[in-house]
């Protein structure tokens, strides 16, 4: 009688935990984080790009680069989740818990305890496209030319890209003439212009320097959402789910959710510990 007491009580005290890592359906729009094919979801398989009586002729893209590493001053920033990680299993080992109903659930812990620092991202590869952002342009050269096989044809002479001669958007290049032109991208002489004013116009705009750039108010409206009672419920209430007896850094729950981000538009189908 005693076990099938103790049986009960584990199974009512599990059953108080929340999982998130098995959630049905998880917010998955990460601002500009978001995998391709996330932000696709949804979005109906239509020909709405098909207009009776006419052709298309040109075809005009302003695309981002692929899926990055984090900057360099962002890898020492996420770096220091390995310390908040050691403390969320040490407040769960000692079941530091003011409300069990919140707390983090035994599969999610899991997921955080093996969890390691990439050693990949460190200031060598800061701000590089990964491999998963490499195949996701080329698939999305391939998508466009699928979608406009008369326009996009395989001859070089009729594009001309424009890009900035960094790192990052000269492989992002690379990658969709690729997705466009097969293995013979390589060998063509893509007529291309390095153009920082089409991709980064406020570099050349004193207006925005003045009244966005350099403005205190600018994020005004920022400061003020976090005066709100909302954003003050939320920190303590993922607090409180991670077994903290006092409300956590809001610079800490952000690097939570740059990593989770991060994450999962590095590996979209894996789930990432620091989304749970």
């Amino acid at each position: 009688m005693i076990w099938l007491f103790l049986l009960f009580a584990l199974a009512v005290a599990r059953g108080q935990e929340t999982c998130l890592s098995v959630e049905d359906d998880p917010y998955l729009l990460f601002g500009t984080k978001t995998a391709y094919i996330f932000a696709n979801l949804g979005v109906p398989s239509t020909r709405a790009h098909d207009v009776p009586g006419c052709e298309p002729v040109a075809f005009w893209l302003l695309n981002r680069h692929g899926s990055n590493n984090p900057e360099a001053d962002e890898i020492v920033e996420l770096q220091k989740l390995g310390d908040f990680r050691n403390n969320i299993v040490t407040n769960y080992k000692n079941g530091n818990f003011r409300n069990t109903n919140q707390r983090i659930c035994t599969a999610d812990l899991n997921l955080l305890e093996e969890w390691q620092w990439n050693p990949r991202l460190n200031v060598t590869f800061a701000g590089d496209l990964t491999a998963d952002g490499y195949m996701t342009t080329q698939q999305l050269a391939q998508a466009w030319k699928q979608r406009f096989p008369g326009l996009l044809t395989s001859s070089r002479h009729h594009y001309l890209f424009k890009y900035v001669n960094d790192q990052l958007s000269s492989n992002t290049f690379k990658a969709f003439t690729e997705g466009l032109f097969g293995d013979q991208a390589e060998s063509f002489d893509i007529p291309k212009e390095n153009d920082e004013k089409v991709v980064r116009p406020i570099k050349f705009c004193p207006a925005w320097t003045k009244d966005v750039g350099d403005n205190n108010d600018t994020l005004s409206q920022l400061n003020i959402f976090e005066s709100k009672r909302e954003y003050k419920e939320m920190i303590s209430n993922i607090s409180l789910r991670l077994g903290f007896n006092y409300d956590v850094q809001k610079e800490t729950i952000l690097r939570v959710y740059q990593l989770c981000r991060y994450n999962k538009a590095w590996d979209v189908v894996k789930i990432s510990p620091w989304c749970a």
